[in-house]
């Protein structure tokens, strides 16, 4: 009886400090592990025809609701995608292994197409998944990652894989806050809520790191430091096209290879907006990039050609909120025709 006493009163903490936590902002977000993302890329293999497979970056990530591709395309989604990492590593594993039959998803960019390099994550991950996709994962650690992700998904106690104790401690004993922004669930999907980042600071940072330099030092205002960029990218060259050829000329390589042995790739180019857009549009002006990309693999969708695509405002000018997600899923199926 005495046991039964103690973990009522550790019950009765939990709860406790779970409602307290998540009243301050704070949701359960799970840790993008290299275990996690093998999971996914075996379940990829042994779906075959049966399986979506979503390759790409933090778009991929970010602005595919799961759920809604489960249910309109009766095919079970696979989030292979790897943020601020090259896509093609993963692609290659894809295309070297005669399992993969289902359909692949891949977000691509004029300019995203690099080949990966060791210090990538994708090169990296694949490079474990094929260490231990013969001989698997040990029982004991495949049990253990799945109480952790069942922990972490479930209880913002163990956010991101922390400590309930640290949790607590840091996050517990504060003032109302805004909490995290961006959640990782246990298929590798993810969530941002821009609501809870502090606009426009977030896209001037964003608009920053997707121009690849600073315009301007020390802008009084903000009004001032978006003009400096408005400016900067009117004077912004076209980029160079022996690389993005010799790049293409891989993807679609990579891209045949999969389709040779059952499988159907998709190129998608998906949203972004305001100045982040226009940076991509000067650069890599659309008919002279992307209309080569339609032409040498015709299963492409570019967002900027469908009414129903275009529309969505990304708030840091290159990811959806997750309250566009689910709309912005389902107008891309209809156009896919996955269903």
């Amino acid at each position: 009886m005495i046991w039964l006493g103690i973990l009522a009163v550790i019950f009765s903490i939990v709860a406790f400090f779970e409602w307290h936590i998540r009243s301050l902002g704070w949701s359960p977000s799970v840790v993008d592990s290299p275990d996690l993302w093998v999971e996914q890329r075996k379940k990829a293999s042994a779906l075959g025809d049966k399986a979506l497979i979503l390759v790409g970056a933090s778009r991929m990530q970010l602005d595919m609701d799961t759920q809604v591709l489960r249910e309109k395309t009766k095919l079970e989604p696979i989030q292979l995608a790897i943020d601020g990492t090259s896509y093609l590593p993963v692609l290659e594993n894809l295309a070297n292994d005669p399992q993969i039959t289902g359909t692949v998803l891949v977000s691509v960019n004029a300019y995203n197409m690099r080949q990966g390099i060791p210090k990538d994550t994708s090169v990296q991950w694949v490079n474990y998944y094929e260490q231990i996709k013969n001989r698997g994962i040990e029982p004991y650690r495949l049990i253990n990652n799945k109480i952790k992700a069942w922990l972490n998904n479930s209880l913002v106690t163990h956010l991101e894989g922390a400590k309930p104790y640290t949790v607590v401690s840091k996050l517990a004993f504060t003032q109302k806050t805004a909490g995290n922004y961006l959640i990782t669930h246990a298929d590798r999907s993810r969530d941002a809520d821009y609501k809870k980042v502090q606009m426009p600071n977030f896209y001037a940072a964003r608009l920053q790191r997707h121009f690849g330099r600073a315009v301007i030092k020390d802008a009084k205002t903000f009004d001032e430091f978006f003009s400096a960029y408005q400016q900067a990218i009117k004077s912004t060259p076209v980029a160079g096209r022996p690389e993005f050829i010799k790049n293409l000329k891989h993807l679609i390589e990579v891209s045949n290879k999969i389709e040779a042995h059952g499988g159907k790739v998709i190129f998608i180019r998906f949203p972004t907006s305001k100045l982040v857009w226009e940076v991509d549009n000067k650069r890599y002006p659309k008919e002279k990039f992307w209309r080569v990309i339609a032409e040498k693999h015709p299963r492409s969708v570019n967002f900027s050609d469908y009414e129903k695509l275009k529309k969505f405002n990304a708030p840091d000018g290159s990811h959806l909120d997750y309250r566009d997600k689910k709309e912005f899923t389902t107008s891309l199926v209809k156009i896919l025709k996955l269903k």
